[in-house]
């Protein structure tokens, strides 16, 4: 409601581009991945086209179901920062479910049973979890500062575009150290992190005014 919603989602993607373009560009650099040849120039439309669309469809989305609903519900009753850590655990918790084989016979216990094995297979839990959790703070934070969810949108996409474009842009590079630089995924080695912690602090310092709904 109120703002003014393409100045938000554009300061919000360009910031969450140029993000990860950092980490994307220090890696190739530094000899953590390498850029892949051989791509056609239709094979690298499609991927930009692919790309951009699931920016779109999932940065609205889990926009309004992480920031929209479950922050939103969340400070109804509790402070901003409760909300945020809460509403950020989750959403970090949430990229890691896997589907698992289901019991051969269902008790009151089949539920415990089976959400360790959800979250099993993960070697990059730590590092990719707590850039996920910094990710949330980011975007609640953005979405407490403006009252609206279109810089988090924004933010959010150009994470997104990264994400789906980074694993078909680059390859592995042979003796690189995987929980430094990370694999395909991008965000699931350490460099990532201290990253997104200085878009935090930008966030946190910058006053995201103009958009704020009274």
């Amino acid at each position: 409601r109120g703002g003014r919603p393409w100045a938000g989602v554009v300061r919000g993607f360009v910031l969450g581009f140029g993000s990860l373009a950092c980490v994307a560009l220090f890696t190739i650099s530094l000899g953590g991945r390498k850029l892949s040849a051989g791509h056609s120039g239709l094979e690298v439309f499609d991927c930009v086209c692919n790309a951009t669309l699931t920016a779109v469809v999932v940065s609205i989305l889990e926009e309004v179901l992480f920031r929209g609903a479950l922050f939103g519900i969340i400070r109804k009753a509790f402070s901003w920062p409760w909300s945020l850590f809460v509403s950020s655990l989750v959403y970090a918790l949430a990229h890691f479910i896997q589907k698992a084989d289901p019991p051969q016979t269902v008790d009151w216990l089949s539920g415990l049973v089976l959400l360790p094995k959800m979250f099993h297979g993960e070697t990059s839990l730590i590092p990719m979890a707590l850039t996920l959790f910094v990710a949330g703070a980011i975007l609640a934070l953005g979405y407490e500062q403006t009252g609206t969810l279109f810089f988090s949108v924004g933010l959010h996409s150009g994470w997104i575009f990264w994400l789906k474009s980074y694993g078909f842009l680059t390859v592995s590079v042979p003796g690189a150290d995987v929980s430094i630089w990370g694999s395909d995924k991008l965000i699931d080695g350490w460099l990532a992190l201290p990253v997104l912690c200085c878009v935090l602090g930008i966030v946190w310092k910058t006053k995201l005014a103009g958009e704020k709904s009274n």
